[in-house]
């Protein structure tokens, strides 16, 4: 599994400069895309329904992304994701007046 992990792992940092778990997960063919992109758009509560792994097992890949990262000297950083599933902001034109959201 290490093999497969970094091999994710490279191919994430080499793609956009950092690394996440779900970089990770898909990436061992154990999370699609798909369900990624569905609960980033609020239509998906928990991606631990949609991982196809024992728990032991996501927990071991995180553990050894934690392993990983550290051997290459990479920082953590906390993301929030509070308003990840929060209703869309309006979006107004730029001809309309404040205070309202448009025709």
């Amino acid at each position: 599994m290490m093999d497969d992990l970094a091999g994710a792992a490279d191919a994430a940092l080499t793609s956009h400069q950092f690394v996440t778990p779900t970089d990770v997960l898909v990436g061992l063919g154990w999370l699609d895309t798909t369900k990624v992109d569905a609960w980033r758009k609020g239509f998906v509560t928990s991606l631990d329904r949609c991982i196809r792994a024992q728990s032991s097992e996501v927990t071991e890949a995180i553990k050894a992304l934690g392993r990983w990262a550290l051997d290459r000297d990479l920082k953590p950083w906390a993301t929030d994701y509070s308003d990840l599933h929060s209703p869309p902001m309006a979006i107004r034109r730029a001809s309309a007046p404040p205070g309202s959201a448009g025709p």
